[in-house]
C-alpha cells in the first residue's frame, strides 16, 4: 500500500504540470492550428468523390434544376 504522501505528491504534480497543459497549452494550440489542413483531407469519403471533382459544374446543374422546378410551379399551378 502506498503512503498518503505519494497521493499528495501526484496531486501537487498534476496541479502544477497537468492543469496548465490541459487547460491552457492544449486549447491554445488547438485554437491556433484550427484552420491548418496541411495534414490532408480526412473528411473526404468515396461517396463524395463526385462533389470534389467539379463543384462548380454540379452547383450550376443544381441551380438549373431549381430554376426548372420553379418555372413549372409558376406556369399552371393553383395556389391554395
Amino acid at each position: 500500500i502506498r503512503s498518503r504522501y505519494d497521493f499528495f505528491f501526484w496531486f501537487i504534480f498534476f496541479t502544477i504540470v497537468g492543469v496548465p497543459v490541459f487547460y491552457f497549452f492544449l486549447p491554445l494550440y488547438a485554437f491556433w492550428h484550427m484552420d491548418d489542413f496541411s495534414w490532408g483531407e480526412t473528411r473526404k469519403v468515396a461517396a463524395m468523390k463526385e462533389n470534389f471533382s467539379s463543384p462548380q459544374a454540379q452547383q450550376a446543374a443544381a441551380e438549373k434544376d431549381d430554376d426548372s422546378e420553379s418555372d413549372d410551379d409558376e406556369e399552371g399551378g393553383v395556389m391554395g
